[in-house]
């Protein structure tokens, strides 16, 4: 089952005049796809961030949205268990063979939170937790990837007793697996433009060959839009082939 959360107070409607009405009522007609609208002040009570998010320390921040982001993917994997994945994503490769707790490597420096995966019961509840309590204790307004990457990062390098993730890429430690970067980030964020670029479609194709998913960096690449009827990109080459029903949906536009 996937489930999509919103925690905006928009309501969705029946109208098929616009594009994204006509979108979002294709997915609703999956029937493993739920869309699920969250109370944000009531889904932390209880938890290890309650008080943390009551303070409003990220509405004061420098990145409330994206520091909101981080908190409600490490309480969502503490409350539930099961794996997170960012919604600019393609999944190109079934997940069932994913291990229960992991994270993956974005370079050789960093952990990526943008796909995780946790239990809800077991050790791997207790990482998530330990994460949910770095949170809460060390977090820092000023510095974009705080509660987010860093954490995750910190969990790997603390489970792995090491200083470097290129040192424990593609292993496991204390039952938590460290992903190598093509798992999740074949295509680093430094080069994004590569997937709106038709000429290196075969280089995108050999580097996510192993890849479960494609992370496709929307917060870098939000305002370059792909002429369906005429771009052929690497970006609409996997959204066709992964995401058919989608793209039929859209006039001309990606």
């Amino acid at each position: 089952m996937i489930y999509v959360l919103y925690f905006s107070p928009g309501t969705f409607s029946d109208s098929q005049s616009t594009e994204s009405s006509r979108i979002l009522r294709m997915l609703q007609s999956y029937s493993n796809i739920k869309f699920l609208h969250v109370n944000m002040d009531k889904f932390v009570e209880g938890s290890p961030v309650d008080n943390f998010w009551k303070s409003r320390k990220i509405h004061t921040g420098k990145y409330p949205l994206s520091h909101s982001s981080d908190v409600i993917r490490y309480l969502l994997l503490w409350k539930y268990g099961g794996i997170y994945a960012d919604l600019d994503v393609v999944v190109v490769k079934n997940l069932d063979t994913l291990p229960e707790n992991f994270a993956g490597a974005e370079d050789q420096r960093n952990l990526n939170s943008g796909v995780m995966g946790f239990s809800k019961h077991g050790i791997g509840h207790k990482h998530v937790e330990s994460c949910l309590y770095d949170i809460a204790e060390h977090y820092d307004g000023n510095t974009w990837g705080t509660i987010g990457p860093f954490v995750v990062t910190k969990l790997a390098k603390r489970l792995c007793n090491t200083p470097h993730i290129k040192n424990i890429t593609g292993k496991s430690c204390q039952d938590f697996h460290i992903l190598p970067i093509d798992a999740f980030y074949p295509i680093h964020y430094h080069s994004w433009s590569v997937l709106f670029d038709k000429n290196e479609l075969n280089f995108v194709r050999n580097k996510s060959s192993s890849s479960y998913m494609l992370h496709l960096w929307n917060k870098l690449s939000f305002n370059h839009s792909i002429d369906i009827p005429n771009d052929d990109v690497p970006y609409l080459y996997f959204a066709k082939k992964y995401c058919p029903r989608t793209i039929t949906n859209i006039m001309k536009y990606f």
